[in-house]
């Protein structure tokens, strides 16, 4: 088959080509039975909590990896050698070279994918042997959980298209461990239509009710009325050790020392004994702050944010069984990860929840804040749990508990599946992911940060080729008014992700959310997770000072890809933090092109020409090309294009390419459907108002909008046609007669 994997002679073959040469003698390979893949086994001498096997030589030209840099989260590696397969991959994509030795006709590179995953109490990930060398890590995370032997600890599996091959690989471990489901098997959370805001870089833990309100109203004047609403850290009742007043604001960076001592709200929004009946700073509670949150300003949906274990340090000992346990962190990530956080969590302890008595707590909270009106949760510090399980089983086991009981509590108490997973790239977590559906792609959006924002892009899109697959993913919120607003509002528009900034409040500029957000406050998601090109995907776009990330994604009718300079920061495996090596790249150059969109064919349809519209946003230029056919571009440091393309259909007789409301950044999303009517007119569906463009190779006799006319204008010389929509709620038809 061309797609094989099989072992022949101590090595690996994919499709006939060499993925692993010399492969140890006590590795085993063993076919899928539903797939062309196979799964990747091993045997050590002797039972132990954690195994490093040798698995082979690694051959491949070039690979694309996620690798937990934090005990969080991930970021990308792209190297051409075993050596540089960071400790803690997770996932790697690596290219195959024809064998031009062997005489063969297919000269095309294919694709293999290696996914560590989980077998019973353990999980792997991969890391670098020098010399070329792949090795898998296999570990329990509990010094009284052991094993020895392991049958399917790592998948391989591949194809010519590596977006396929990624596809496939994900859904054969699906259909082997049983135990988490896909993204397209999933709920679609419901607040993804809305515009948010979140209150963590506004306020931080000093959030209050009062300056919840002023922000949501110079939002609203700003023109982008959120829908949804995340109330992040610093609303929990929580307190240190021994001490019974709560700490109302705890300090950033001691949050560790503090714990959960009971599911209610604190002092900030609730009115207490002794209170003044109308303290103005304070609402009556919770609920009745939500309440006002809705009926006043608008809010659709409110997400509370909460850790998985409780709170930064846990819950107090005694609270749901807790009792306080020494987090271990796994060696990958120490390697990885030297600093003061993962310090901070030895020095206090984490109060750990009986696993058998946690899914009380998420019943309990989420009964509890769904009574007070909230609509979902924002569920933090899930990859700390992995540190705790030496006493309750292992890691795994102890992650398959919390991941069930915050994934039934969701479920029962929020119907529209509005929950962010954050801080969870652990695959031990994500592999027991069974509803869950919005999960954080990256490591924060840091304001302060000069090195973080070009990474932050970049990661993003990598990490999203793996876990894009598994979850809608979330690129988090960023500031509208910051220096790289611009930047970030054109990543989220092509990440097909959740649209939310975390302003100061009445600190906005309109003209960054007005590429994002409709005046009804809907956004113009696109529909699959954003990720990098082809012609990308091996390439350093960080770092090679040459390359562009482009990122692709599809609405319903049109595609659209991002194009970023990235260059001049990244993550240091020397200094282990993310660090500016370039203080002034230069400029970079690349194309774009209707082929750049895999499944182009299948999005442009029956009434194809094989032509392709390219609308460029910040240039405004519209051009007319064969799909094969490369658009130019040039980027200087920390800038960026958004193209939409549009297929151009022969639609009775007239050659047209809906291009969407040109002055949002997704233009094309908000175009639901482009279809013939009669003998001579075409209809659009349409979502939200504004300034609509189209390629058309005639001009319109009469517009009209749900039947009623509009005017409109015409450039012969482009065949560009203009129309002014007004938004409507709900979508509008317009119909143009030739």
């Amino acid at each position: 088959m061309e797609n094989s994997v099989e072992l022949s002679d101590r090595s690996l073959l994919v499709g006939g080509r060499t993925l692993l040469s010399e492969i140890a003698p006590n590795v085993t390979i063993s076919p899928a039975t539903t797939t062309s893949g196979a799964f990747i086994g091993a045997s050590a001498s002797q039972a132990d909590s954690a195994h490093t096997f040798d698995l082979g030589t690694l051959t491949a030209t070039r690979f694309v990896s996620s690798f937990r840099f934090k005990l969080w989260w991930q970021c990308q590696r792209i190297a051409d050698s075993g050596d540089h397969v960071a400790a803690e991959t997770q996932f790697l994509l690596l290219e195959l070279k024809a064998d031009d030795s062997n005489g063969s006709l297919n000269k095309k590179p294919s694709y293999a994918v290696i996914l560590p995953i989980v077998e019973g109490p353990f999980r792997a990930c991969l890391q670098g042997g020098g010399n070329n060398r792949l090795q898998l890590v296999v570990e329990s995370g509990s010094t009284v959980v052991t094993k020895s032997t392991f049958k399917a600890i790592a998948y391989a599996g591949s194809d010519s298209d590596p977006y396929v091959a990624i596809e496939k690989s994900v859904e054969a471990v699906r259909e082997h461990l049983q135990t988490f489901q896909t993204r397209t098997q999933k709920k679609i959370p419901g607040m993804l239509s809305h515009f948010g805001w979140c209150t963590w870089d506004a306020f931080y833990t000093q959030v209050n009710a009062a300056g919840i309100e002023q922000g949501l109203k110079s939002l609203h004047e700003a023109g982008a009325p959120p829908g949804f609403l995340i109330i992040d850290d610093g609303w929990q009742s929580v307190a240190a050790d021994g001490e019974d007043t709560l700490q109302l604001d705890p300090k950033l960076g001691t949050q560790s020392s503090t714990r959960l001592v009971r599911i209610q709200e604190n002092g900030k929004f609730q009115r207490e004994a002794g209170d003044a009946a109308g303290d103005p700073a304070r609402p009556e509670s919770l609920k009745a702050f939500i309440h006002k949150l809705k009926a006043e300003l608008g809010v659709k949906k409110v997400l509370m944010w909460h850790a998985l274990g409780g709170y930064w340090g846990g819950v107090r000992p005694g609270l749901y069984g807790s009792t306080l346990q020494a987090p271990v962190v796994t060696a990958g990530v120490r390697c990885n990860q030297p600093d003061a956080a993962l310090e901070d969590m030895k020095a206090y302890a984490v109060g750990v929840m009986d696993p058998a008595q946690v899914g009380q707590y998420f019943s309990d909270q989420h009964a509890y804040l769904a009574a007070a009106g909230a609509d979902g949760v924002k569920v933090d510090v899930q990859s700390a749990v992995e540190t705790v399980g030496q006493a309750f089983g292992g890691r795994v086991a102890i992650q398959v508990a919390y991941q069930k009981g915050f994934s039934d509590s969701v479920a029962a108490h929020f119907p529209d599946n509005d929950a962010i997973s954050c801080m969870s790239h652990g695959n031990d977590a994500m592999f027991h992911t069974r509803t869950i559906n919005s999960v954080r792609a990256s490591d924060d959006f840091w304001p302060r940060d000069p090195a973080s924002h070009t990474i932050h892009v970049a990661s993003c899109a990598y990490n999203s080729l793996f876990m894009g697959e598994l979850f809608v993913v979330d690129w988090d919120m960023f500031q509208s008014r910051h220096p790289m607003a611009f930047y970030h509002a054109a990543a989220r528009a092509v990440g097909g992700c959740a649209v939310y900034v975390s302003d100061h409040p009445g600190e906005h500029d309109p003209a960054v959310l007005r590429k994002l957000v409709l005046p009804d406050g809907r956004v113009l998601r696109a529909l699959l997770p954003g990720r990098p090109t082809l012609d990308c995907l091996f390439a350093d776009p960080c770092r090679d000072q040459k390359t562009p990330l482009k990122i692709w994604n599809v609405n319903a009718t049109t595609a659209v890809v991002g194009a970023f300079n990235c260059q001049g920061a990244g993550w240091s495996e020397t200094a282990k933090v993310q660090l500016v090596h370039d203080a002034a790249p230069g400029p970079v150059a690349g194309g774009v092109a209707g082929a750049d969109i895999p499944g182009l064919e299948q999005l442009a349809g029956e009434h194809w020409t094989g032509d392709v519209v390219i609308f460029s946003h910040t240039a405004g230029s519209l051009a007319r090309v064969d799909a094969t056919h490369s658009q130019s571009f040039v980027l200087p440091a920390k800038e960026f294009e958004v193209f939409t393309i549009a297929p151009v259909q022969r639609l009775n007789g007239t050659d047209f390419a809906a291009i969407g409301l040109t002055d949002m950044f997704n233009s094309g999303g908000a175009i639901q459907k482009v279809a013939p009517s009669g003998t001579s007119s075409v209809d659009l569906t349409l979502i939200g108002g504004g300034s609509f463009g189209a390629y058309s190779s005639a001009e319109p006799r009469v517009c009209t909008l749900d039947g009623e006319g509009l005017p409109f204008s015409y450039d012969k010389s482009i065949y560009k046609l203009a129309v002014t929509v007004p938004n409507r709620p709900g979508s509008s038809t317009l119909r143009l007669e030739f």
